[in-house]
């Protein structure tokens, strides 16, 4: 792992990684009991957790609503969540964070609707905090208010080291390109799905009115849809024939 470090616990957002290692936890704890009504007590310790993220700076300037935090930007929308993972005596929590770039709205309105009729997939870059910053799973472990404490801690960590430099980077729409542009394990870390991804790659050149990365990249991606039987590479060709209609018009 030579292009991220861990810290704080968790991650530290630094660009890429080297090699990726799936399902594996950052620390091993006791699996210390819970009280006697386990349910009722994971319950309160989440709900505890939610409202000391609720009053970190690490959340500010994000509408909550349960255990996910959203805000606008110029392209779309920029979110993270965290998603609790129940056993039988405690409890793990991850973090999650996405943007999804509404690019469509910022087409003219002839192409805008041409391009909706083809019921498009998502366009959007993201996942497990600790994927995005070191190539494995991150997880915080409860089974004591000792613990919900310092999960707290570690989550907020994870918003400010990873999440919010991840956000900051990749709303910016060359920054995007560059995960969309590529098809490696880097890329279907950040986007996993090879049709969203290839979309994403037209999309931002769109956004950038860059006709001439348009063309090298329509030509690659749909060489790569085809060399991995993509099942709706027509889907592609059509939305690349309407954008690059939009690009050569204001070419």
């Amino acid at each position: 792992m030579k292009d991220a470090e861990i810290a704080n616990q968790g991650g530290q957002f630094t660009g890429e990684f080297e090699s990726s290692e799936k399902g594996v936890r950052t620390k091993q704890y006791p699996n210390t009991q819970c009280p006697d009504h386990p349910t009722m007590t994971k319950k309160i310790l989440w709900n505890e957790i939610l409202e000391r993220l609720r009053a970190s700076p690490a959340c500010t300037g994000f509408r909550r609503k349960n255990s996910r935090w959203t805000r606008s930007f110029a392209c779309g929308a920029e979110s993270f969540w965290f998603h609790k993972i129940n056993h039988t005596d405690d409890f793990d929590i991850t973090c999650d964070c996405e943007l999804v770039f509404d690019w469509l709205s910022r087409t003219p309105e002839n192409i805008r609707g041409r391009l909706r009729m083809l019921e498009l997939p998502g366009v959007f870059l993201g996942g497990d905090s600790g994927n995005i910053s070191c190539g494995r799973q991150w997880r915080a472990h409860v089974d004591s208010s000792q613990s919900a404490v310092l999960a707290a801690d570690q989550l907020c960590n994870q918003v400010t080291n990873v999440v919010l430099p991840y956000i900051k980077k990749y709303s910016a729409p060359l920054s995007a390109l560059e995960v969309f542009s590529r098809d490696d394990a880097f890329a279907r870390i950040n986007s996993p799905f090879v049709l969203s991804r290839a979309i994403g790659a037209l999309a931002m050149c769109v956004l950038l009115r860059d006709k001439q990365r348009f063309d090298h990249l329509r030509k690659y991606k749909l060489e790569y849809l085809l060399s991995v039987r993509e099942k709706n590479v027509e889907l592609f060709q059509k939305c690349a024939s309407i954008c690059e209609e939009l690009l050569s018009e204001e070419g």
